[in-house]
């Protein structure tokens, strides 16, 4: 639906546009905020456009609760 162009360009106009109000309103922090909020949008929407597979948070958490709760049972509690 929407090309790589496009959502650089959208982006573009958008981050400007905040950056501006921010930055003359001497909101540096919440500024840096917005960048990094941006950034992640940015990054899921490129990597949708592009048809590539984005990292995703949740799995690193899946992985780290499969290991504790496989110490847990396993380890502690003798759970087979």
């Amino acid at each position: 639906m929407f090309t790589k162009a496009t959502i650089i360009l959208l982006f573009a106009a958008l981050y400007g546009f905040q950056a501006k109000t921010l930055f003359t309103k001497k909101f540096y922090m919440d500024l840096f905020v917005v960048t990094g909020l941006y950034g992640l949008a940015f990054y899921y929407a490129y990597s949708y456009a592009n048809g590539t597979h984005a990292f995703n948070p949740l799995d690193i958490i899946d992985m780290l609760f499969e290991g504790i709760s496989e110490y847990i049972f396993m380890d502690i509690l003798g759970v087979q």
